[in-house]
């Protein structure tokens, strides 16, 4: 399965959410924002199903998972050292950098099994 990357509108999806993580985390960084690493780390997987419009291999699955799960954590490297994200931990962690790396992962982890199981598009 081979794909064209260049010509995909689907491949912006993963950068948009994480634009939109940014820019809401530097317009009020004392909120946390839980549900945009989900769907940061989430979005790469889906945006190749869509590209392909058929199943993924698992593999390719799993390595769109990590390739977002890695955005996700670079964003929230970034933002904590620039002080904005700075918001109530909601796993009890006391990290704002693990807390949302659990939820990429979780966001990651639900989007790979999801584009590799079911019917194709």
């Amino acid at each position: 399965m081979r794909f064209e990357t260049r010509r995909s509108p689907y491949l912006f999806i993963p950068g948009l959410f994480g634009a939109a993580w940014v820019v809401v985390a530097f317009a009020q960084p004392e909120n946390n924002y839980f549900l945009f690493p989900m769907l940061t780390a989430g979005a790469m997987p889906v945006s190749y199903r869509l590209q392909a419009g058929l199943l993924l291999p698992r593999r390719l699955a799993a390595i769109a998972a990590v390739a977002g799960l890695t955005n996700v954590l670079l964003i929230a490297v970034l933002l904590a050292i620039s002080g904005r994200l700075d918001g109530p931990p909601t796993l009890g962690i006391d990290s704002p950098i693990v807390d949302a790396g659990v939820w990429g992962l979780l966001g990651a982890a639900v989007a790979a099994v999801l584009t590799s199981l079911g019917r194709s598009l």
